[in-house]
């Protein structure tokens, strides 16, 4: 079977990042740089794999 890509593992990254600082802080104040930290990425990186949160929340 084919490993998952590097950019389907950051995507998931970030996905598992956001429901990391959804119980702690609630939608409206997961940040972009919270949801990286927790990511241990770059909010830079979680830009460019996704637009905004609603896009990460959708995924």
């Amino acid at each position: 079977m084919a490993r998952p890509s590097n950019r389907d593992e950051r995507r998931a990254q970030i996905v598992d990042g956001l429901l990391r600082v959804l119980p702690e802080t609630g939608y409206e104040r997961a940040t972009i740089q919270r949801i990286a930290e927790a990511a241990g990425l770059s909010p830079g990186l979680v830009h460019h794999h996704f637009g905004s949160k609603l896009e990460i929340l959708l995924a």
